[in-house]
């Protein structure tokens, strides 16, 4: 049986964002505990000053959101609610979407006495302007959710270039089996700087998405197939490929990848149940425009969320 606050513990969740920028002539000051002088050489006038790429990290500690800055080398805490479980970052890097976690006593049943529900909120990465863009209570009603049931997000991702967010949702029986058989319904998508709320497909449809690098389309990874869709929720296409029904779970959907040019998306999608725990998958590269899928690659006894694609320019 799960307890309550297992889910509360530490979590550390890291987004990492590489950010151009143009050397100072200077050196960064020595920190203050360090008494070493610091000096200030100027570039030569030969010089062509070259783009540095620096890191920031944002993760989750105790339920608080942290940023770590390479240039800096310091970690300051942006958000220290405590409850916090999973968050994302904007490809710009300046909004942090995020999941918060609550515990929920309720009454009347006596197999059941708690349950877990997420908000969706949002952050600027300086710290400021933290907003909820869904409540708990609006994503219960999402997913109608009964009296009993545990919700959550199990998926975010933002539509490339755009602070525009897609999420599905589930329901579960926290003292059953979790969130580890909770299938993914639905998808959503919320504006995080208006707060704008929209549905794109209803809670009968199960789902993974992926949003393409353009930003134009979105890959749908259902149970049985593959499809697309526009990013505004228009003109889903029919399955482009198809597969035999997956087992009960999110992580049994396939996995997939978008090539860089956005022109088809790479899916490791399965051919039959194999004996056991795996089964057999064949790599297939799948065109947006409607083309015919191309196998590029079969291998036997394995999960298709045990693939790691890296993503191709065609």
């Amino acid at each position: 049986m799960n307890h309550p606050f297992q889910s509360m513990g530490a979590l550390s969740l890291a987004v990492l964002v590489l950010s151009a920028c143009t050397p100072s002539s200077t050196l960064p000051a020595a920190p203050s505990a360090a008494l070493a002088p610091t000096t200030s050489p100027t570039l030569p006038p030969s010089a062509t000053p070259v783009a540095v790429q620096t890191a920031v990290v944002v993760f989750v500690k105790d339920g608080d959101i942290l940023v770590w800055d390479e240039a800096t080398g310091q970690t300051e805490t942006i958000f220290d609610s405590g409850d916090v479980i999973e968050l994302t970052l904007s490809d710009d890097g300046q909004v942090v979407a995020f999941l918060r976690r609550a515990v929920v006593q309720i009454t009347g049943h006596p197999s059941i006495d708690w349950i877990e529900q997420s908000a969706l909120w949002a952050v600027d990465r300086s710290g400021e302007n933290a907003r909820e863009l869904l409540s708990a209570e609006e994503l219960r009603a999402l997913l109608g959710a009964s009296e009993t049931d545990s919700t959550n997000i199990p998926q975010m991702g933002w539509i490339p270039q755009t602070h525009r967010l897609m999420y599905t949702g589930w329901t579960y029986l926290v003292q059953a089996e979790g969130e580890s058989h909770a299938t993914p319904t639905g998808l959503f998508l919320v504006d995080a700087d208006s707060g704008a709320n929209d549905l794109l497909l209803p809670t009968t449809d199960n789902l993974r998405f992926a949003p393409a690098p353009d930003g134009q389309h979105v890959a749908l990874l259902s149970s049985t197939g593959l499809s697309f869709i526009g990013s505004d929720g228009r003109n889903r296409s029919r399955d482009l490929l198809t597969y035999p029904h997956v087992g009960p779970g999110g992580s049994a959907f396939p996995s997939g990848v978008w090539t860089q040019d956005s022109s088809a998306f790479l899916i490791a999608g399965p051919i039959d149940t194999g004996p056991g725990l795996g089964s057999d998958l064949t790599i297939w590269r799948v065109p947006v425009d409607g083309s015919p899928a191309q196998p590029l690659a079969t291998y036997n006894d394995s999960h298709s969320d045990s693939v790691t694609f890296s993503r191709v320019r065609r």
